[in-house]
């Protein structure tokens, strides 16, 4: 099923997860991330093409569209040929072709990722707790307290090939009213950051919670932004994934049931990925912060 309104602007594809699906008999889900993708649910067609975009299936029926930015399709690619292919979607007025393709291999070996022994350290600080341990971690900073910093060591270089990460967790506001003090606090991951406690959101990714204005709260998440909530107190959900595939690593975050993306090309050197919460007071007149980690999981491939 697709969703009851739909768009007849321009659409865009920006990528496809997973990037590798291997064949097995067994329904496997795919994921077109792009803009405008609310296909008209009376007159829409999503393909998947091989390179030189013959249709080698339609998938039409076994997609479902969440918002415009996101359209899921699910597929038994058990009698697919290992290679490449492309994702074809027509909205009942114009159709677009993925220039992102995903390959179909014939068999994808898994290994886990240890997060169990991931060692984190924090800044000095006043009037806040954080602590971590393993692919968990918790900071809460009361009225009063300082920004405060929670870093664990690398989960996972780059140069170990291909993987996937996954990081939930909450990130929750609590105000006595709606005050103008801005909150940048980051919740994600933070490149070659080796052992040294960070100072600025400047190498990190993920929920940055980059300002808070008269009850606004923003969230960027690798340049995109979108208002959270108009609350002064809330809690955000979040889960964020990335993946890298030979010289490309794709971020997915879904906070609060909104998906955002983004992606980029890994020019030259290996770097460290290693996970960070950066806290901030919430506010000077009363109420707190509190942020977690719940889970860190991933495996190579």
């Amino acid at each position: 099923a697709v969703n009851g309104g739909y768009s007849t602007s321009t659409m865009s594809i920006a990528t496809i997860l997973p990037l590798m699906i291997e064949i097995i008999d067994s329904v496997q889900y795919v994921t077109v991330l792009g803009n405008n993708l609310n296909v008209n649910p009376l007159n829409f067609s999503v393909l998947i093409l091989d390179e030189n975009n013959n249709t080698v299936a339609n998938v039409s029926a076994n997609s479902n569209v969440s918002s415009a930015t996101q359209l899921i399709f699910w597929y038994n690619f058990k009698n697919f040929t290992a290679g490449k292919y492309k994702i074809k979607i027509n909205n009942g007025v114009s159709s677009i072709i993925s220039a992102t393709t995903f390959d179909v291999v014939t068999s994808l070996t898994k290994t886990e990722i240890n997060t169990s022994a991931l060692i984190w350290k924090s800044n000095e600080y006043t009037g806040a707790i954080a602590n971590g341990s393993g692919g968990n971690a918790a900071m809460t900073i009361n009225n009063g307290g300082s920004i405060t910093i929670l870093k664990s060591n690398p989960i996972v270089n780059t140069s170990i090939g291909n993987f996937v990460l996954s990081m939930i967790g909450t990130c929750s506001f609590t105000s006595s009213y709606n005050d103008s003090v801005n909150v940048l606090s980051t919740l994600g991951v933070i490149f070659n950051g080796g052992t040294t406690i960070p100072t600025t959101e400047t190498a990190s990714k993920g929920i940055l919670i980059n300002s808070k204005s008269f009850g606004n709260i923003n969230y960027t998440s690798i340049g995109l932004q979108t208002t959270a909530n108009t609350s002064p107190n809330y809690t955000l959900s979040f889960e964020f994934i990335i993946q890298k595939i030979n010289n490309t690593v794709i971020y997915l975050l879904i906070v609060n049931g909104n998906k955002v993306y983004s992606s980029y090309t890994i020019l030259s050197t290996d770097f460290d990925i290693s996970a960070i919460i950066k806290g901030y007071p919430m506010s000077l007149s009363g109420g707190n912060t509190s942020y977690s980690i719940s889970g860190i999981s991933g495996y190579t491939y």
